[in-house]
């Protein structure tokens, strides 16, 4: 398999989180491309680095880094190579980039194995009417939306020709059931199942009540006439992109497009778990404090739950969320993997390896020895090159990228004698008592690597 990563350089973690989604990636002996301009900033030893229009007809996948805004731009960027997209979200919340962080060594395998499934999105084109024929795509919506004016402006909408609605007020959202968001625009909305083939049409503040929004079959043809402006301040975008001007008297004719955008999926339940995931930022303290305080039957289903599951990972080699998930259900209860999630975070849950593979632990379980196990083992083995030592300095040699991991998990250990560490991209420094300490601790780290 040939994978395209493409991360979002306006993204604090993009090129950490590309480093690390390449090294995973080559481990599974899949081809890795990355722009030839990315290759100072996120180089990888094994990574092709092209130019772009090399790039593209070669992958198989497109992997973006960012958030659903990355891959927005990407499904547009990228539209006629018809490429299948995977998001790895480092944004506030996915809805498309389904693939957290810590989900990445687990999902990218799958994906190089063929064990994926593809979600066809429908999209919507749009044209201005007129001299120059204006057009474009949109995955998400198109919105026809005032500038800096401050008076209202009155739309007209037509389906098939035939007028519907008038609205004044702030604008028009045209959206796909992708979108989740867009029917909040004028108030709370229903969600759609993002399987269904229709298109949403929402006022933006409107000045009426009653100025609803409305859903129209898939093969309906959308235009929406606008009227009188002041300097041309009325502005239509896809997906966010670059504003077209429109003026009075402009008319944006919208409809099904005759091209999809296919996104890269491990469960049917994705759309659902990314709204779970969206509930939970954006209300996860308040509900926390609250249900601990006004709900303790909540407090207490939360705390059985999770001391179900660090006795399930003791009692059975578990090693998947969707194994977890499985347990939990015959144990009683009924949770989404959104919730699995949350749970592994909260119980600092690390995968481990064993001598039959690798397997959730407790990395604040005493019993299992901490050198050996959790974290410290996986992180450690994946990221360090080599380790060596001068006089009472210890010099640990890592991947791209890696050095500030690992060494955050070496310092976690509270190595005995280690006065401090110094951390850089690829390198980081232990500093010792003495030189005897550092050849002892050389000799550790060493036989961790597995190092002749």
């Amino acid at each position: 398999m040939t994978v395209y990563i493409s991360p979002n350089p306006g993204k604090e973690q993009a090129a950490d989180t590309a480093r690390r989604a390449a090294q995973l990636l080559l481990m599974q002996e899949a081809v890795v491309l990355m722009r030839d301009d990315l290759k100072e900033s996120c180089y990888v030893e094994g990574v092709q680095y092209l130019p772009l229009e090399e790039c593209l007809p070669r992958t198989d996948v497109i992997l973006t880094i960012g958030g659903d805004g990355t891959i927005l731009h990407e499904a547009n960027f990228t539209l006629q190579y018809q490429k299948p997209i995977l998001g790895i979200n480092i944004g506030r919340c996915g809805f498309l980039a389904t693939c957290e962080v810590d989900e990445m060594e687990e999902k990218l395998a799958a994906l190089v194995r063929g064990e994926y499934l593809l979600d066809s999105r429908m999209l919507l084109y749009v044209r201005v009417l007129g001299e120059d024929g204006w057009e474009g795509h949109a995955l998400n919506d198109v919105v026809v939306t005032k500038g800096r004016l401050q008076q209202a402006i009155d739309f007209s909408i037509y389906c098939d020709d035939i007028l519907v609605e008038r609205y004044r007020g702030d604008g028009v959202i045209v959206a796909t059931p992708t979108r989740l968001h867009s029917l909040f625009a004028g108030g709370r909305r229903p969600i759609l199942d993002s399987q269904t083939k229709g298109i949403v049409v929402t006022p933006i503040c409107p000045h009426s009540l009653t100025s609803p929004a409305m859903v129209f079959a898939q093969e309906r043809k959308i235009n929406i006439c606008v009227g009188q402006v002041i300097d041309n301040e009325v502005f239509l975008s896809c997906d966010g992109a670059a504003e077209y001007p429109l003026s009075a008297g402009s008319t944006a004719e919208i409809r099904l497009s005759d091209q999809i955008v296919q996104l890269v999926t491990f469960s049917r339940a994705d759309q659902f778990q990314a709204i779970d995931r969206s509930c939970a930022a954006g209300d996860n303290n308040k509900r926390s404090k609250e249900y601990g305080r006004n709900n303790p039957a909540e407090a207490k289903g939360k705390t059985e739950r999770q001391q179900t599951i660090l006795r399930l990972i003791q009692e059975h080699p578990i090693s998947r969320q969707e194994v977890l998930l499985e347990h939990l259900r015959q144990e009683g209860f009924e949770v989404t993997q959104a919730t699995i999630s949350r749970d592994i975070r909260e119980l600092c849950l690390v995968k481990a390896a064993t001598a039959d593979g690798y397997r959730y632990v407790s990395s604040h379980n005493e019993s299992l020895n901490p050198k050996m196990q959790g974290r410290f083992e996986t992180i450690f083995r994946e990221s360090v090159l080599g380790v060596d030592f001068a006089g009472h300095v210890v010099l640990v040699k890592c991947y791209s990228g890696m050095a500030n991991a690992a060494c955050e998990v070496f310092d976690a250990l509270k190595w005995k004698n280690v006065v401090g560490t110094l951390s850089g991209d690829d390198t980081f420094l232990i500093v010792t008592r003495s030189e005897r300490d550092a050849k002892t601790i050389c000799s550790e780290l060493t036989r961790h690597i597995g190092q002749k």
